[in-house]
């Protein structure tokens, strides 16, 4: 699935009702809630704008769960043998800028708010928590988000596809040139970790043995430009395709966001290894709308929220459609080592074949993995029960502490 973007735009609740009730925080995504079963039962007084989930009394017998983590203990010993659902009601609003969530957070509005980005480091100092913050008991809790955050070069493009040395030797330059770190540190805000592979932390087929290790380097990739055909140059100090032919690379952003900062260093770094660029700004949808169609050059954003990293190798697998295989990328060998990955019996052989599919895209370039993106979890004292959900919600478990809420 494809992320909705850098700066993440979030689902954030607010108060309950007369009841005891959670207000949490949900993805963007969700425009409405089914409902059956041994689910929570949901009211929805306006469309797209609040969402009430009232706890269903005959839920059947279940208790907080046991987990033998180290980093679970004190959580499973304060919840242990309490029967969920907890909460009587969660309701959510959408709240869609950021510093707003933080100030309703601040202010006890809030029960927890999930942050990213910038704006995720204002209730920090030094990468802690503020002491104003530490002392009214207030906890934060960061992990990897499930999604990898890439480069995508599309493959049949005319200028920049296809399976040609020269064209190997562009998306590589480009590679070489684009000063992901930098981006991390500045536009990010130091709140995302470098991809050293396409499989994000704590999804399965992740490499936790593989160094994390910079591509940066425009002497290289200006060799490879040089080498390659890329040498000759127009009037305005801007180099040329091999056939003489003016060359400029566009790449497809989503509007809103970090788009302009991005923009900025994007041609920073590309004009320092004498690439012309241009962009195409869209609103998310309509960039989707486009990669599905192969109508881009370049993008760069995010794909993932599955346990399992085929979801984020499967981008490249030649048997995926083009809505999930958007670079239009076909390799035998590529493919072979996908189908490996899902016969996998163990976790050696699913990072055994995952290295050598981040191998061979390593080679052809149709995708850089940039970055995983860090998600801020604040926690208010009064909330019990809270572990940062990462693949499915974790309403049933959360419980409030009336008496500390007051």
């Amino acid at each position: 699935m494809h992320a909705p973007g850098d700066e993440g735009e979030d689902v954030a609740p607010a108060h309950g009702d007369h009841r005891r009730g959670t207000r949490c925080h949900v993805s963007p995504l969700i425009e409405s809630w089914v409902v059956g079963g041994e689910h929570p039962a949901a009211v929805l007084p306006e469309r797209g704008s609040r969402l009430v989930l009232e706890a269903n009394p005959n839920y059947h017998e279940a208790y907080f769960p046991e987990s033998d983590r180290k980093e679970d203990a004190e959580l499973v010993r304060t919840m242990k043998g309490k029967r969920v659902p907890f909460a009587g009601s969660v309701e959510v609003n959408i709240v869609d800028e950021d510093i707003t969530r933080l100030l309703l957070f601040e202010q006890g509005g809030l029960d927890f708010v999930q942050l990213r980005g910038e704006i995720a480091t204002r209730m920090l100092a030094n990468g802690k928590l503020k002491p104003e913050y530490v002392a009214r008991g207030i906890t934060r809790m960061v992990f990897p988000e499930p999604f990898l955050f890439s480069l995508y070069f599309n493959m049949k493009d005319p200028v920049i596809g296809g399976m040609g040395n020269d064209r190997i030797a562009l998306r590589r330059a480009i590679a070489h040139g684009w000063d992901a770190d930098t981006m991390i540190k500045v536009v990010m805000a130091g709140q995302a970790i470098p991809a050293n592979q396409m499989i994000p932390p704590g999804v399965g087929g992740h490499d936790p043995e593989l160094p994390v290790k910079s591509l940066y380097d425009p002497a290289t990739a200006k060799a490879l430009l040089d080498r390659f055909g890329y040498d000759k140059r127009d009037a305005d100090g801007f180099r040329r395709a091999p056939d003489g032919s003016r060359l400029t690379l566009a790449l497809s952003l989503r509007t809103g966001g970090a788009m302009r900062e991005i923009q900025t260093l994007w041609k920073k770094n590309m004009e320092a290894i004498g690439l012309r660029t241009d962009f195409n700004v869209m609103p998310f949808q309509d960039i989707i709308k486009d990669l599905e169609k192969g109508k881009f050059q370049m993008y760069q954003g995010g794909f993932g929220g599955s346990p399992s990293g085929y979801n984020e190798h499967s981008q490249l697998h030649s048997l995926q459609p083009q809505r999930v295989n958007v670079a239009q990328f076909v390799n035998a060998d590529y493919d072979r080592a996908a189908e490996a990955f899902l016969r996998s019996a163990s976790d050696e052989d699913q990072i055994a074949a995952a290295r050598t599919m981040f191998g061979i895209a390593r080679t052809y370039m149709p995708q850089l993995p940039v970055y995983f993106r860090l998600e801020s979890n604040y926690v208010q004292p009064w909330l019990q029960g809270f572990r940062p959900g990462v693949f499915s919600s974790y309403w049933k478990y959360l419980d409030i502490d009336l008496a500390r809420r007051r």
